[in-house]
């Protein structure tokens, strides 16, 4: 059965190939670890599909231009983001400690994160509204791609920025729509 998460103003509707979870919420143990250590950070998702953990990270940035411009361009976002992938792991961590059995934290860490040949991705699922310019919102996913990348070099991990919403089936076995309320588009539902 499909997996529906929401975030923002998008629902990603994750296929049967995924065991995915919403990370940052008091269900998966991410309350503690940030009530804990206070400037802890979280990724949205986490999940496992074909043998791959994912860790994903949700920024809708469409009509924000001018408040997020500046941390697209300076690398901030970037930091922030592999805070926030730096922050998760040790919430997984946590829940294999904790012998939280209601998510695969255990699959997670032991059989993908801390194996040197487990793969592990990190998605940056981002929509802005410069990707009205195809060409030039490639370029700029790119060049936060390899942002990202140095900033997550210690880990190893495959890194993506991805716009699922402009490049539809960038994101395997997901499916993202917009929810009412959505800036700069026509919010539908499935």
């Amino acid at each position: 059965m499909p997996m529906i998460l929401e975030e923002q103003f998008q629902r990603f509707t994750f296929d049967d190939t995924w065991t995915v979870f919403r990370y940052d919420c008091a269900e998966s143990g991410y309350f503690g670890v940030r009530d804990g250590v206070p400037g802890s950070r979280a990724c949205d998702f986490a999940g496992v599909r074909s043998a791959t953990g994912y860790l994903i990270e949700v920024k809708d940035f469409r009509g924000y231009r001018i408040q997020t411009k500046a941390r697209m361009a300076d690398g901030e976002l970037a930091v922030e983001v592999a805070q926030k992938v730096r922050d998760t792991l040790a919430g997984i961590v946590s829940g294999v400690r904790r012998s939280d059995t209601e998510r695969p934290w255990t699959e997670m860490l032991i059989h993908r994160l801390g194996q040197p040949q487990g793969q592990v991705v990190i998605v940056l699922a981002l929509e802005d509204d410069t990707a009205a310019d195809g060409r030039r919102w490639k370029q700029r996913l790119s060049t936060l791609t390899n942002e990202l990348k140095a900033k997550l070099h210690w880990l190893r991990a495959r890194v993506s920025v991805v716009s699922p919403q402009t490049f539809p089936g960038s994101m395997p076995g997901v499916v993202v729509t917009n929810l009412p309320g959505a800036c700069g588009y026509a919010a539908h539902t499935p």
